[in-house]
């Protein structure tokens, strides 16, 4: 389903430049690390991966924030 989805964003009509994927995987124990490292190479959008251990929601969306490009 995430593949499914990051292909799906990538397909949106919008400029690449103007938005970027951020994917916060917080300590699941699934395989989405291997999905996004799958996925990577087939889209153009501006995709990335951060990993944090079991800090819950706010801390994800924290670290997604710090790690945006805020322009």
């Amino acid at each position: 389903m995430l593949e499914k989805a990051i292909l799906s964003l990538d397909k949106i009509n919008y400029p690449k430049n103007k938005y970027e994927l951020i994917i916060i995987n917080d300590g699941s124990t699934d395989n989405t690390e291997q999905v996004v490292k799958n996925v990577k190479d087939k889209v153009s959008c501006n995709l990335r991966y951060f990993y944090q251990k079991n800090k819950k929601l706010s801390a994800a969306r924290n670290l997604a924030i710090k790690n945006s490009n805020k322009e």
